[in-house]
């Protein structure tokens, strides 16, 4: 059976996206100087190095350094003539580099300023990002030295599940980088949060000289530590950072929904309220979605007013269009939350579900759960729900290949109730009945030895159905026995699940008696 999305211990992770000059947010910029007097020169000493080389070396690769440093660090009178020069000299210039260029120059700029991707095929962005890795690696050819091309490389090859090619473009950018600009360390601790290395995450994140002076470093310094459930030995100085007004709202929105989600996980209600509703003064699309998910569990806390207005808010529309049932926007923006961040386990994971447990969209489930099968290949829940998926279909040799993967994961006793449930559902519709049976029951007594109620009542369900599809139950027992799973399941959020299997079977029904 299809395994849910589970909305627990949502965490602020860093986004990871690639750097767009339409999209300049406070992450990018330096704190404000005279609030972090101290940490400014240090942060330009990368910036000052890419001055001295331009006036030394005159180079294209050279010039494209400096622009793209000033354009970060805000620093446009610095690079005129470097951005001059490029325009000058280069014969072809991508669209985010002319707009980079105008911008520095002053000139006016007639491009549209969306960011927001494009809902495209899954293999046609395939096709694209493979593209893109070749002209990165023409870039880096310009100049070796370009940590930034580096760890976009590395994002490149995540995407299409090339994580050993990823991992060693990762360590090229550190090993070039000089542990000063907080958007790298944040996105390349991204990197090995997504391969589940959480202390190398921390530690990337810790090389930093600014890490307790920077609330976006602080920030992604404590999520770590709750992701290994360690104590969070930075949150006091974020809590000072906070409560010190010394920074734009912008700055420490997501310090500020870091500590809000500690204070809910410590049963803290008025503290976790009162910082959530700090983090909504200026939110980005993380600790939006991060609110979003607060809100379920404090009341007072409205998202409303941000929802539509940030452009990049996938995630949070996502889940607030789910909560309202309305599942056509939120497969819409669930699949714009793919396209932004590809590799993500969490956002392939609710497609899947969204389009096997709640819907019957198996198309668009296994076109997103096998791109989320290229990065993530040991994730349970989605190689489990692209299982699902193949077998709903119909595609029982692809469905059969995973199960035999499946078979080599580390599981939890809750996944290996759905794996036995998928399991059970693939001998029913390879018609091998007393085989589904016996695994179905199987999950069964597993969930109650384990008193997962939900899980024993979800594959329960499944079973009946399967059994009625086999012409082994009749049709008013079956229905009469998931009527009442329906009205016991409803405290377990299993309401519309089980709503999706009452009304295939009644489907089903109708097709026999027409």
């Amino acid at each position: 059976m299809a395994i849910y999305f589970e909305q627990t211990n949502r965490l602020i992770i860093p986004r990871w996206r690639k750097f767009n000059p339409k999209c300049i947010t406070a992450e990018h910029k330096l704190l404000t100087p005279e609030i972090d007097i101290k940490s400014e020169p240090a942060s330009l000493l990368s910036f000052n190095k890419k001055e001295k080389d331009w006036h030394v070396h005159g180079s294209v690769g050279h010039a494209w350094e400096l622009v793209h440093s000033a354009y970060i660090n805000q620093e446009f009178s610095k690079a005129k003539n470097a951005a001059a020069f490029l325009k000058d000299n280069l014969s072809q210039i991508s669209p985010a580099l002319r707009k980079v260029i105008n911008e520095i120059l002053g000139e006016d700029i007639s491009e549209p300023n969306s960011v927001a991707p494009d809902i495209i095929p899954i293999n046609k962005l395939t096709e694209i990002t493979r593209r893109e890795i070749k002209s990165t690696k023409r870039k880096i050819s310009y100049y070796l030295r370009n940590e930034f091309q580096w760890l976009e490389l590395s994002r490149l090859y995540s995407i299409i599940g090339e994580l050993e090619k990823a991992k060693q473009c990762i360590n090229i950018a550190i090993y070039f980088s000089n542990n000063q600009n907080r958007y790298f360390l944040r996105s390349a601790s991204r990197f090995f949060y997504h391969i589940g290395n959480f202390e190398q995450a921390q530690s990337i994140i810790r090389r930093s000289p600014h890490l307790k002076s920077d609330p976006w470093l602080l920030s992604t310094d404590i999520s770590y530590s709750n992701k290994m459930e360690r104590h969070a030995v930075n949150a006091k100085r974020g809590r000072e950072i906070v409560d010190s007004k010394n920074f734009s709202n912008e700055s420490i929105t997501e310090l500020a929904g870091v500590l809000g989600t500690m204070e809910l996980k410590n049963d803290s209600v008025k503290n976790a309220r009162k910082l959530t509703k700090q983090s909504l003064l200026a939110p980005n699309d993380n600790s939006l979605a991060q609110a979003e998910w607060i809100a379920h569990e404090i009341s007072e806390i409205s998202i409303e007013p941000w929802l539509n207005k940030m452009e990049l808010g996938f995630e949070a529309r996502t889940l607030e269009f789910l909560h309202n049932r309305n599942y056509a926007k939120c497969l819409h923006e669930s699949l714009l939350w793919v396209m932004d961040q590809p590799f993500s386990k969490r956002a392939c994971h609710f497609v899947s579900y969204l389009c096997t447990g709640l819907t019957e969209n198996y198309e668009t489930a296994i076109e997103v759960g096998e791109l989320g099968a290229k990065t993530n290949w040991d994730y349970f829940p989605i190689i489990n729900n692209l299982t699902f998926a193949h077998i709903s279909a119909g595609n029982l040799t692809r469905a059969k290949e995973l199960l035999e993967h499946m078979t080599t994961m580390s599981m939890s006793s809750r996944e290996q109730c759905f794996a036995l449930a998928t399991v059970g559902y693939y001998y029913y519709r390879s018609k091998e009945y007393v085989a589904g049976r016996e695994s179905y029951q199987k999950a069964i007594d597993l969930a109650a030895k384990n008193n997962y109620d939900d899980l024993k009542k979800l594959a329960t369900a499944n079973l009946l159905r399967e059994g009625y599809l086999a012409g082994e139950s009749q049709y008013v027992i079956v229905m009469a026995a998931l009527e009442k799973i329906s009205k016991d399941g409803e405290d377990l959020n299993l309401e519309e699940q089980i709503k999706h299997i009452i009304t295939s079977v009644k489907k089903e029904h109708e097709v026999k008696n027409v």
